[in-house]
């Protein structure tokens, strides 16, 4: 079997629809073909993310009506514009790794968008911190982001390893990934902000959403100035933690990982996040 037969049947494959005669030759080419068989298996473990996160919800008929007529309307036009005699139309292989990563960044714009509870606006009195980078105060602006849907994973993946694959080598400080029995990973971004490398990561708590942001501890100094705020930083020196209730139901805890500074926000009361991070296994990211 050829690379180009085997992306073909690669939907087939995932959805168990794959012909009889060709499970062996389909199962012999991924064998001995890395980059085919990766494509497989990024399109098998977005679609168990899929059922796993994915929720059912009734359409209403006029709006099944409206969709289908317009996919219809779409459909002609695409045949009348794409309408090759004596040819056919190849889709190149990138395109499906594209298609999965569409698909992939809706399901998270789904999944951090089903944590209704709240506006997804930050308050107004963040203003100051966030105009003065206090780190706590930008991870819980960013965390809104994250429930505005505005954020979408560099990598999309409920195995730690393949979070902890991306980011390796990549920081110049640890990635750490707490691994918290009720929660599901969900993905990972890594940015830059004014110069600082930041490492975000994403999980999923029954449909609510839990954000942690991390960044190196020994560039909060800056020109003798701290990019946490003083009650923060005294704390943090003190116990190694920082753990606050806001008034809107949102949680920070805030702790120092060897030369890492980590924040995790989430809706939830204060003490059972804290307990969840303090109890978590950890999965440290050379």
């Amino acid at each position: 079997m050829r690379c180009r037969d085997f992306q073909e049947r690669i939907s087939a494959a995932v959805d168990n629809y794959l012909a009889a005669e060709d499970v062996e030759r389909f199962s012999h080419h991924a064998d001995i073909c890395p980059p085919c068989r990766r494509e497989f298996e990024q399109e098998a473990a977005t679609k168990r993310l899929l059922h796993a996160r994915a929720h059912m919800l009734p359409v209403p008929p006029s709006l099944q009506e409206k969709i289908c007529s317009q996919i219809e309307r779409e459909t002609a036009q695409t045949r009348h514009v794409f309408a090759l005699p004596h040819s056919r139309l190849q889709i190149p292989p990138f395109v499906h790794a594209a298609a999965a990563f569409a698909v992939a960044a809706v399901l998270v714009a789904l999944l951090v968008r089903g944590d209704r509870g709240g506006s997804a606006v930050p308050p107004t009195s963040l203003d100051a911190a966030l105009a003065s980078e206090d780190m706590i105060a930008l991870s819980v602006h960013t965390f809104h982001t994250v429930l505005s849907g505005e954020i979408h994973p560099d990598v999309l993946s409920s195995e730690p390893r393949d979070v902890e694959a991306f980011f390796a080598g990549k920081t110049e400080f640890p990635v750490h990934l707490p691994l918290v029995r009720e929660w599901t990973l969900v993905g990972g971004v890594l940015n830059e902000h004014n110069g600082r490398r930041l490492v975000h990561v994403m999980y999923d708590n029954g449909g609510a959403s839990v954000y942690l942001s991390q960044s190196r501890w020994d560039t909060l100094q800056v020109n003798g100035y701290s990019l946490l705020a003083p009650a923060a930083m005294a704390e943090m020196q003190r116990t190694g933690w920082f753990a606050r209730q806001g008034d809107n139901g949102i949680a920070v805890v805030a702790w120092r990982a060897g030369h890492t500074l980590c924040v995790a926000v989430a809706r939830m009361e204060c003490d059972r996040l804290t307990q969840c991070l303090q109890e978590a296994r950890e999965l440290p990211v050379p």
